[in-house]
């Protein structure tokens, strides 16, 4: 597939070549019929370039990161494409309206998204690859079409559509298994099995137009091996002083740490008083435990209710009623849309319609009660329903059984506990003070759903095995305190995954060949900087001096990073000029 690596090292320099050996440059692409094609169609070498990467790539998304709620929110298309010709043009910034009010602006430089008051939330930008029309059935591939009997919790559906299945009843509920025994891990043998587990959900994760396979199958021996890993991590966070004075520890906050393999895991909630980090990270481990064994039952469940939030349509040990029984916690089967009551979106919302001559409210409350807030809801929950049949294509029958017919009728049903979720296409939320006024749409972010039940249970487990089989001594010591910390959260699934998958990548990057040098060049930033004010504007002097200063230093020090395939090896000139070109 196209490499976006390679396209970003020769954008630059568009204006110094001929449309079409820019065009080459940029793409890769060695037919010329192929090329002046693009072109004809799309005059400007950059319309040209990104129409072709969209077409061999699939269409590349952008999103925000919501800071209260850890939710991606996508923008829309015509913006995604106003994003995309910045990131790979001028990189000026692009300004955007909220809801028909107020304008936004994204720096694609600092991947940061502006209000007017200067408050900000990350922005990133996800490439898809495009969607194939069914998922081949591999041989060995643990996560395959269902076609022998599985566990008591997973059937095979008896028709295609998971809303036929509302209906069924429960399977029945099995008692928890007697504990494993212990067992060394072979550390880099675990972290395999884990990636042959993890493969398709993570494809389905970064493509949302890839098919779903029928069901998801885990090898025994993969589950065994991770849960013999969690059995060490447990046992090295009880008796690790640091991170008993560190997270809060109180007698008795370990008590849990014992617990059988597939047990009950208590209730908790973040941000509670009266329970400590240290025990709300004792729940998320076992939580996090329960997943490898119950984590694609869970799956199945939600997906035969068509991941319906509505826990009354669950049996009392089935689906979301499930994973709360076996985690303590849930992942959410709906999206915040609006939140009424954030100052910063109530501020900016009443600074553009004063600016318009348009009323402004005096209350996250006020706001909430009038026309312009259920517009915007209704404007982002069609997108998010749009979204979701993108990947489960329903009937209007269906869509309307499974509750997400929605009609813009300005009747919104307003909810004042969590019961009522999940029995509207889209609701509003209010608590009992009124502190809290939220819209919410009767459909979940899939990505959530696959990173809590498929992904996050297994990926933590890989980061702890990465740790051991790569640092040693009071390196590894260090980064074993980072993965209690940063790794593991204390938080609700939506949040708790990305976290997961945030350190994964901290860590495959750390020590990297790309990590050494950049890293290199902080160090050295001045004598760089002196390098640019020698050459000015002459780019192929600025590189060629780079790349020389570069070797120098990584002789001089003997540096070494670790390749693509994870080997530690010298960094060479090759290596090295390789990096500044992709970096300029």
């Amino acid at each position: 597939s196209y490499s976006f690596c390679t396209l970003l090292v020769h954008m630059s320099g568009y204006s110094r070549l001929h449309p079409a050996d820019a065009f080459k440059d940029a793409t890769g692409e060695k037919d010329d019929s192929v090329v002046q094609r693009y072109l004809r169609k799309n005059p400007r070498v950059d319309d040209a370039v990104l129409k072709y990467i969209n077409d061999r790539s699939g269409h590349v998304l952008w999103e925000s990161i919501d800071p209260l709620t850890h939710h991606n929110v996508p923008y829309p298309r015509d913006i995604c494409d106003k994003l995309e010709r910045s990131y790979r043009g001028d990189r000026r910034r692009v300004i955007y309206s909220l809801g028909g009010v107020g304008h936004f602006s994204i720096d694609v430089e600092a991947m940061k998204q502006f209000n007017a008051t200067g408050g900000c939330r990350a922005v990133r930008r996800v490439s898809r690859s495009p969607a194939s029309p069914s998922t081949p059935t591999t041989p060995g591939s643990v996560f395959s079409a269902l076609s022998s009997p599985a566990s008591p919790f997973v059937s095979t559906p008896s028709f295609s559509s998971p809303l036929g299945l509302f209906q069924r009843s429960a399977p029945s509920f099995s008692p928890p298994e007697a504990p494993r025994p212990k067992t060394r891990p072979d550390y880099a043998h675990v972290m395999k099995l884990i990636d042959d587990v993890t493969r398709v959900p993570c494809e389905l994760i970064a493509d949302a137009d890839k098919a779903m396979p029928p069901a998801f199958l885990v090898p025994k021996v993969a589950q065994d091996a991770v849960l013999a890993v969690y059995e060490e991590i447990l046992a090295r966070y009880k008796r690790d002083r640091w991170c008993r004075s560190k997270f809060g520890y109180a007698p008795g906050d370990d008590a849990n740490l014992d617990s059988a393999v597939e047990g009950k895991v208590p209730d908790y909630f973040a941000n509670v008083r009266g329970e400590s980090i240290y025990r709300r990270k004792v729940l998320s481990l076992l939580g996090l435990r329960n997943l490898v064994v119950k984590g694609a039952e869970v799956f199945q469940e939600l997906r035969n209710k068509a991941f319906c939030g509505d826990t009354s349509l669950y049996g009392p040990h089935e689906g979301i009623n499930k994973m709360k029984y076996f985690t303590g916690n849930a992942v959410d089967l709906d999206t915040l849309v609006l939140r009424c009551t954030e100052t910063a979106i109530l501020e900016q919302v009443n600074r553009d319609n004063k600016a318009a001559g348009l009323p402004t409210y005096g209350s996250g409350s006020d706001f909430g009660r009038s026309r312009q807030a259920q517009d915007m809801a209704y404007e982002s929950a069609e997108f998010h329903i749009q979204q979701f049949l993108r990947r489960l294509h329903y009937s209007r029958d269906e869509q309307r059984r499974r509750r997400i017919d929605l009609v813009r009728n300005y009747d919104i049903p307003v909810a004042t506990d969590n019961t009522r979720r999940g029995k509207w296409p889209l609701w509003q939320y209010v608590n009992c003070d009124g502190r809290v006024n939220t819209f919410h749409v009767n459909v979940p972010d899939m990505a959530d759903v696959y990173g809590a039940l498929l992904v996050a249970p297994w990926h933590a487990a890989r980061a702890y095995c990465h740790i051991m089989a790569r640092y040693s001594g009071d390196k590894q010591d260090e980064m074993l305190r980072r993965f209690y910390d940063d790794c593991i959260a204390d938080t609700c699934f939506n949040a708790k995954w990305k976290s997961i998958e945030a350190f994964c990548k901290d860590l495959k990057e750390n020590g990297s060949i790309n990590d050494v040098l950049a890293k290199l060049h902080m160090e050295h930033q001045d004598a760089l900087n002196c390098i640019i004010d020698e050459v000015g504007d002459d780019d192929e002097r600025y590189a060629a001096e780079t790349i020389r200063f570069t070797c120098e230093l990584v002789a001089k020090k003997g540096l070494r990073g670790l390749d693509s395939k994870g080997n530690d090896v010298l960094i060479t000139p090759a290596m090295v000029q390789e990096w500044v070109k992709k970096t300029m």
